[in-house]
């Protein structure tokens, strides 16, 4: 009887005070909201990213250096932690399409596992003269396979047919150069093609880069110095995997969102907390007698703590779940698609690790502030009901009539 008298007692605490607690449950979801939401837009990213990096084995650097021959590769496969090496050929081209725009062209041997693209539709064919286009650049121009684009290189126009539409793990965010800031698949796109399409332009096969796979941990600085020996005067540049425009882009996005969901979320948290410790310590103050009452009954001093403790543990609990609801879908549904990214998929991944750490949090923040005002009461309690002067049992008629059992 007594049990089920306190949790009546939890139940007219609660809505006697209903708006100050519907406040904390509504700052609880909106900083695991915000928390999660932001969290899970860096954490999708990252995932579907890396996914396409490895699933298209994207290069750890690429050296560009014009026609380099099977010596330069030779001394290149040579270096410590170098895994693979190949040639291709990676250059900008014109097209003839309303607005004029830009295509930057992939052309790839028949036995190269670097950088390959990945397929939508359609296939990449081991031989022959078709090519392969950006998928988001296609649906921009209202191309299909089995349609043909032409590109102008070297001053000559090449004709190709679409064997296929696909992703680029170097395009995923596809803009011309650092000083394009917007995507945009009506101007910019990618076309990946066999380097015997070359031979019509350039009278033989050209190659101007090597792209270089190395062991996991290898230091790219010492790769990089070892390759300006081997390859001398002949080289260009070269160019480390997180130093391209779009992947440096993309680890940029995922630093901002990293930041954002760490930071932004904290004032919520500490709103949460301050309303959490008004709302407690106003209601535990008020309830000076019923504590004596409950200690009076026999009730220890740690059951009475859990008791109105419960009440914030409860309040973080319900807006921990609401949250964890509500921000994915309202941030990451939302923003994810907005950031201008050509995935293979928007599918969301939630970082469930980051969410039991906020959930810890924000317990901390409503279970943990109730506590400690609670604590900080029991050690002002009247004098009449301290341990040595409580009666061992209580008259069931001060029992009837007393707070607790709400008057009746």
């Amino acid at each position: 009887m007594v049990r089920g008298a306190l949790f009546k007692k939890s139940l007219r605490d609660m809505q006697k005070s209903k708006a100050q607690f519907i406040s904390i449950f509504i700052m609880a979801t909106l900083a695991i909201s915000i928390m999660t939401g932001l969290d899970c837009i860096w954490f999708t990213v990252w995932n579907h990213t890396d996914t396409m990096y490895r699933g298209t084995n994207l290069s750890d650097l690429w050296v560009t250096v014009m026609n380099p021959s099977e010596q330069d590769l030779w001394g290149i496969q040579r270096i410590d932690g170098v895994k693979q090496v190949e040639k291709r050929f990676s250059a900008e081209a014109d097209t003839d399409l309303p607005g004029k725009p830009t295509l930057h062209v992939y052309a790839l041997n028949d036995g190269s596992t670097l950088d390959q693209p990945e397929m939508q539709a359609g296939r990449f064919k081991k031989s022959g003269g078709g090519a392969v286009l950006d998928s988001a650049f296609a649906k921009a121009h209202n191309l299909k396979v089995g349609d043909t684009i032409s590109i102008k290189l070297n001053g000559v126009w090449l004709s190709l047919p679409i064997d296929g539409l696909a992703l680029n793990s170097e395009q995923v965010y596809a803009v011309k150069n650092t000083a394009t800031l917007i995507p945009d698949p009506m101007l910019y796109g990618f076309v990946v093609i066999h380097t015997s399409a070359l031979k019509s332009v350039y009278g033989q096969k050209v190659y101007n880069q090597i792209s270089v796979k190395t062991e996991p941990g290898t230091d790219l600085k010492q790769v990089v110095q070892k390759a300006d020996a081997v390859i001398g005067r002949k080289m260009i540049g070269t160019t480390l995997q997180k130093d391209n425009t779009s992947v440096s882009s993309v680890n940029g996005r995922i630093q901002q969102f990293k930041t954002l969901s760490f930071v932004f979320p904290l004032l919520f948290f500490l709103v949460t907390a301050l309303i959490t410790q008004s709302t407690m310590l106003r209601l535990v103050e008020s309830q000076r007698t019923q504590i004596g009452i409950l200690k009076a009954m026999g009730y220890s001093k740690i059951r009475i703590l859990w008791h109105y403790t419960s009440y914030g543990v409860l309040i973080g609990v319900l807006g921990s779940i609401s949250g964890l609801i509500l921000g994915p879908n309202l941030f990451g549904r939302v923003l994810v698609p907005r950031l201008k990214l050509t995935l293979n998929s928007y599918s969301l991944h939630i970082n469930y690790w980051n969410f039991a750490l906020s959930f810890l949090l924000i317990l901390l923040c409503t279970g943990g502030v109730s506590f400690y005002a609670c604590w900080k009461l029991q050690g002002i309690l009247p004098q009449c009901f301290s341990a040595t002067n409580r009666p061992k049992r209580v008259p069931i008629f001060f029992w009837k009539h007393s707070p607790l059992s709400g008057g009746r």
